[in-house]
């Protein structure tokens, strides 16, 4: 087998409503490997 490495970025975008073509975009370079996403904890959420 080979190693398994984890990385870790916190993402702010500059347009809000640009998530979905992030996303996207995202999946397609990741190929198979697992994606977590969350967003920021507000007020409201808690």
């Amino acid at each position: 087998m080979g190693t398994l490495c984890e990385l870790s970025y916190r993402i702010v975008l500059r347009i809000p409503q640009a998530i979905k073509p992030f996303l996207d975009e995202l999946r397609m370079r990741n190929g198979n490997l697992n994606i977590v996403c969350g967003g920021p904890v507000t007020k409201d959420a808690m």
